[in-house]
């Protein structure tokens, strides 16, 4: 029998009780996971990180001498998989998940923490993992109104979209479905509710329990009871009644 194999981490939390916190959910629900080093801050991380083992980062977003994306862009291509916590900044976890990085907010609890850590290991090149990260540091740096890419995570890995490429997005139980421009889809493990969350600001809206639509490819709208809009890939999509009022007021009718 082959014996589970051992995951070298790094944490970088600048409080002592969430250093505490964390290493004992780790010893319970992920016992494969031997912490490395702890660093309370953004200069002890780039000293100590790349003189030790480290197959997975895990990072604080606000630490006493600067930002955890300091530390991202101070390793460059050498970052290894990362998981970021974070407490309850709302912007952060926004920008977390237009970039498809996993995060766990704080208190942590152990399912979740359980579940960040079976992902961030099986998480593609570096390449990709660089894309994310720059993806984030771009959405933490301006209003997330500015959005223009996403970063979606699918069975075969992450694909960066446009967001004017979007169509529509519709629910499927716990997935989301993406319809495309280019008349592909891509199913992602998801819900509805947490895009709708995400893309509303960037100029999306929720007309149905199931359907989300970009409104840059509206191209009618039909009178109803609820409603109907024609998209631009000929897909009818019904409006809500109960959605319907708010809808007509964000495209001007």
């Amino acid at each position: 029998m082959t014996p589970p194999r051992t995951i070298s981490t790094v944490i970088v939390e600048d409080e002592r009780p969430c250093q505490d916190a964390l290493r004992a959910l780790l010893a319970g629900a992920c016992p494969e996971v031997t912490i490395a080093a702890v660093c309370g801050g953004v200069e002890e991380a780039l000293r100590v990180i790349p003189r030790v083992a480290c197959d997975l980062l895990f990072l604080d977003i606000e630490l006493p001498d600067g930002m955890g994306f300091d530390v991202l862009e101070g390793l460059g291509d050498a970052a290894p998989p990362v998981i970021i916590t974070t407490a309850h900044d709302e912007f952060a976890v926004q920008a977390m998940r237009c970039a498809a990085i996993d995060y766990l907010q704080k208190p942590v609890d152990a399912i979740e923490l359980r579940s960040a850590v079976d992902r961030a290991l099986l998480k593609p090149a570096s390449e990709t993992r660089t894309r994310q990260l720059r993806l984030l540091r771009d959405h933490m740096r301006q209003d997330g109104t500015a959005m223009e890419i996403i970063a979606l995570p699918c069975l075969d890995g992450c694909r960066f979209v446009e967001l004017r490429d979007i169509i529509r997005c519709t629910a499927q139980s716990n997935y989301t479905e993406f319809h495309l421009r280019d008349k592909t889809s891509l199913t992602v493990a998801r819900t509805l509710k947490e895009y709708d969350e995400l893309l509303t600001p960037a100029g999306f809206a929720r007309v149905h329990h199931s359907h989300l639509i970009n409104l840059l490819h509206i191209r009618r709208y039909v009178k109803g009871k609820g409603g109907m809009v024609v998209l631009a890939d000929g897909s009818e999509v019904e409006v809500s009644e109960r959605r319907r009022d708010e809808f007509l007021a964000r495209i001007g009718l």
